[in-house]
């Protein structure tokens, strides 16, 4: 519970602030005159700014507090590294000087979500390649 308080320390004003903006925005959000999102998507958006972003915060600091308690770690395999809870991650690790694999698999590894969705990872899978 105690390591639980910085991570919302840091995600509640930020989700705070980008749900405000959203709901008071969405409807001015375009992409060369087009409007790019409607109301119908506030709630996924919503969900973005609250648990999504949670989740990543969380991770990321799960993280730092692994590499913390792993400092000869060298290399670090993800099963998708493309998501913001493994984005943060993946980063953080790197910066710690590990190497990172991204090894996409199951339906993550087919071709639709290999163009769509790019990782940070220091190596991909040949899927990826």
């Amino acid at each position: 519970m105690v390591e639980m308080l910085p991570v919302v320390a840091r995600w509640l004003p930020h989700s705070a602030r980008f749900a405000i903006a959203v709901a008071r925005h969405f409807s001015d959000f375009t992409i060369a005159g087009m409007p790019a999102l409607r109301e119908v998507d506030v709630p996924d958006v919503m969900r973005v700014v609250a648990a999504d972003l949670y989740r990543t915060l969380d991770a990321t600091a799960a993280a730092r507090r692994w590499t913390r308690r792993h400092p000869d770690a060298k290399v670090v395999a993800f099963p998708v590294a493309c998501f913001g809870e493994m984005k943060g991650p993946d980063l953080l690790m790197q910066a710690a000087g590990i190497c990172t694999l991204d090894l996409m698999h199951g339906y993550a590894s087919e071709g639709n979500l290999q163009a769509s969705w790019r990782t940070c990872s220091t190596l991909q899978s040949e899927l990826d390649a």
